[in-house]
């Protein structure tokens, strides 16, 4: 039944044939007969083959890289990858047939044009199966650019750089008081397309060159400037001040001079004398200094527990987390440090007894971002805070958001007044022991004298080992405090702040 032939009536050496229409898991039976010009005829014996199976399954194509969609600023780009099917010789790649490894593997480079790129992958396999994949690349070789920038809240010592560009990037600056020189840098690490620098320690009456340094997250990246701004005066104000602290061998340490910037940001401590004070801190704080307004929607001692004291104590020897609200309302003496001493009198209140001066458990401590006035009327005004109450640091109830009080508009003095707590506060910490390398002082006693018009004394706050006796007496331009103790105040400090 071998009733279908091929004819290849082209006298050479060497022949095929391609079968077509063939059935899937077939056998089929063939002879080859052949012959020379002269009519001599060879016919091979009887053979056969089967055709295999039909196959309905497309190639899979695995890329290993680039990920897609993604963006680079590289070109050309290399993409690799696998077919999972063996009857696949090579894979198309926008237009290009490229061979396949022995593994099945391939690789390629491809060109990209600036901006969003298409990258098209076919395989196709012995039973025309055909599978396409798309990569999706942008190609981003240009920086970011630079829409606006700006320098504002230009003082003596400090200054504010602000800049946008047209897409997120990060930034620094780099800055100095010669041209060329700009070697101070100073970082903005978040993505965005909105930047704010602040510029701190800058000398007074000097022009400052400065260049911004813009990169996008492929590191395309981009230097302008320079540009430059100039400080203002220095408008000193100034403090004289004699430390004299008794003991062994114990010398007195006469007018250091601290020169404080007006706009708040500096303090210059001249110590280069006899005997000078090297340990000596001087820094600013921008804090509010506690008003505390009466709030009704909360009973304290309904909201504060001995659980509250638990919690503080624990967290006083390392064995429990606050949160930074939690660290607030537990701070119940105001002195930036969470001891066994806030626990005590957070315990005490919790049960009804009296709590010395020195402790604010109960009251309320207004956070200064959160002021909003809001005038519904033109008869009254609202002033919304919110607030934490301290002591109450097991938190089940949040911080009260918006606490709302009533103002009149007659009342102008009680609304100066609640809004005039945030202040700056210049705050000197006073080494008390070891001057010199004299371990055996006993007492000390600091004279200071200030501006009577530009800073006011406010408190002091004491720590280290030993139990001083403190006396201080001040008055618009002068401070007299001294102390003493049975014991050498080696390791002691004293804390001043100044509003």
């Amino acid at each position: 039944q071998l009733d279908q032939y091929i004819d290849s009536s082209q006298f050479q050496k060497d022949h095929a044939a391609q079968l077509d229409s063939l059935l899937p898991g077939t056998k089929y039976y063939y002879i080859i007969t052949v012959s020379d010009p002269l009519g001599h005829l060879f016919a091979t014996q009887l053979d056969s083959f089967v055709t295999s199976q039909y196959d309905r399954i497309p190639p899979t194509i695995e890329v290993y890289s680039p990920h897609s969609p993604t963006s680079t600023s590289q070109t050309p780009i290399e993409i690799r990858g696998k077919i999972s099917d063996s009857d696949v010789l090579g894979i198309d790649i926008n237009g290009i047939f490229y061979h396949l490894n022995t593994d099945s593997t391939f690789y390629a480079k491809v060109a990209l044009q600036e901006g969003k790129n298409q990258i098209i992958l076919t395989a196709e396999d012995f039973s025309r199966n055909v599978t396409r994949d798309t990569l999706l690349v942008t190609l981003d070789t240009m920086p970011p650019i630079l829409l606006t920038y700006s320098v504002s809240s230009v003082y003596a010592a400090s200054a504010t750089i602000s800049w946008n560009t047209n897409e997120p990037s990060v930034g620094f600056v780099t800055y100095g008081p010669v041209s060329g020189q700009e070697d101070t840098l100073k970082w903005n690490y978040n993505f965005s397309v909105s930047h704010v620098l602040s510029m701190l320690n800058l000398n007074p009456e000097t022009r400052y060159s400065y260049f911004i340094h813009i990169s996008d997250s492929l590191g395309n990246s981009s230097m302008l400037g320079p540009y430059s701004f100039i400080t203002k005066s220095a408008n000193q104000i100034k403090f004289s001040i004699k430390f004299d602290y008794f003991g062994d061998f114990a010398k007195p340490i006469d007018d250091i001079l601290v020169s404080v910037y007006a706009d708040g940001k500096k303090a210059d401590v001249d110590t280069a004398k006899e005997g000078a004070l090297n340990d000596l801190d001087v820094v600013f704080e921008n804090q509010c200094e506690l008003e505390w307004l009466k709030v009704d929607s909360i009973s304290a001692h309904s909201a504060i527990h001995m659980y509250d004291a638990a919690l503080t104590a624990l967290y006083s020897i390392g064995r429990m987390h606050l949160d930074s609200l939690q660290k607030i309302a537990a701070d119940v003496d105001l002195n930036t440090s969470i001891s066994m001493y806030d626990a005590a009198q957070i315990a005490r209140f919790s049960v009804g007894l009296p709590v010395p001066r020195s402790s604010h458990v109960g009251q309320w401590k207004f956070l200064p971002d959160s002021i909003a006035i809001v005038n519904p009327d033109t008869s009254q005004y609202k002033l919304s805070i919110t607030g934490i109450l301290l002591g109450d640091v097991h938190n089940d109830w949040q911080p009260e958001s918006h606490l709302t009080k009533n103002i009149n508009l007659a009342d102008e003095e009680w609304l100066k007044q609640k809004l005039s707590f945030c202040k700056d506060t210049l705050i000197f910490t006073v080494p008390l022991g070891g001057i010199n390398n004299n371990a055996a002082h006993l007492s000390f006693f600091i004279d200071m004298t200030f501006s009577q018009n530009e800073w006011k004394f406010l408190d002091y706050s004491e720590s280290g080992s030993q139990s001083l006796h403190i006396f201080q007496n001040s008055t618009d331009s002068n401070l007299k405090i001294g102390g003493f103790a049975t014991h050498s105040i080696n390791g002691n400090s004293i804390r001043l702040r100044f509003v």
